[in-house]
């Protein structure tokens, strides 16, 4: 996969190559890449825990949002689940999303890692049906930054 800066230019890292002659050639589609971003995050039945990218490309991301006027809800979302995890190689030749685990998934084995962001708290403490609100993320995410933090 090739990997890109955050010029949005690819790279070849080390003595490495690529079999694509063109490589050369291609950059990263900011506009396409925001909308796969926006769509999982505007999903209100997809629960995001992290979208893994590299920090050059999570900057790409955002300030071409905050240029396109998106709701300020999403982009503090984004930049909220956004990471490049520093025990793992960089994020510059795709996306990693992890979603959380749907309650009957729980059931059955599958098992959440990691932060569990505020909004899925009562999800996790309390029995009953499972409810995901984004509104309730909407608004936390448009007050603060501060709102936002895992923990």
């Amino acid at each position: 996969m090739i990997r890109y800066d955050g010029e949005g230019k690819p790279y070849v890292r080390g003595k490495g190559t690529y079999n694509d002659a063109i490589w050369q050639e291609r950059r990263f589609d900011t506009a396409r890449n925001w909308a796969l971003v926006e769509a999982l995050l505007s999903d209100a039945t997809i629960r995001v825990q992290w979208i893994f990218v590299s920090l050059p490309l999570e900057d790409r991301l955002l300030e071409y949002a905050t240029r396109h006027k998106k709701p300020r809800w999403l982009i503090e979302y984004a930049r909220a689940v956004m990471y490049d995890p520093p025990d793992a190689p960089t994020h510059s030749d795709h996306f990693h999303v992890r979603i959380y685990c749907p309650r009957d998934d729980r059931f059955h084995g599958c098992v959440d890692r990691g932060v569990v962001w505020q909004h899925e708290k009562k999800s996790y403490k309390y029995g009953g049906p499972e409810r995901y609100d984004p509104i309730a993320w909407r608004s936390l995410a448009s007050l603060s930054t501060i709102a936002l933090s895992p923990g």
